[in-house]
């Protein structure tokens, strides 16, 4: 932005999509919108998710909560808190930033066994949710 402006270039900030991580244990993760009106929100225990039972760090219990715009059917806020949130919390970020429908990200296939099949488990309850 620094730069853009001292070149005379317009440059505009879009600040939607600002992930960050704590690295506790387990790590939280978060990016986007979480609060205001008409929003819908869903909540993933990752207890349900294969990949936790075959963890090599003790089991903890985590959890993947999910913020649509219920009105545009997009994605625009996450929480994750479990093994490695910051990491499975990058294609969150994607889905807020891009601002692609809800019916695009639960037609993304996710690998298995991982952790981020409770982000397409939290997908389509916020599908079912926003129905």
């Amino acid at each position: 932005m620094a730069a853009a402006d001292m070149a005379g270039r317009e440059a505009r900030a879009d600040y939607r999509a600002i992930p960050a991580g704590i690295f506790t244990d387990p790590e939280v993760g978060a990016v986007g919108r979480t609060d205001g009106e008409g929003l819908v929100s869903v909540r993933y225990e990752l207890r349900a998710v294969p990949r936790l039972s075959t963890y090599e760090k003790p089991q903890r219990d985590g959890f993947v909560r999910l913020f649509a715009d219920a009105e545009e059917r997009v994605l625009v806020g996450a929480v994750a808190v479990g093994p490695q949130a910051a990491e499975w919390l990058g294609q969150h970020t994607l889905a807020v930033r891009a601002a692609r429908p809800l019916e695009v990200l639960l037609d993304t296939i996710q690998p298995y066994p991982t952790f981020s099949e409770g982000v397409f488990f939290a997908l389509r309850e916020l599908g079912d949710a926003l129905a």
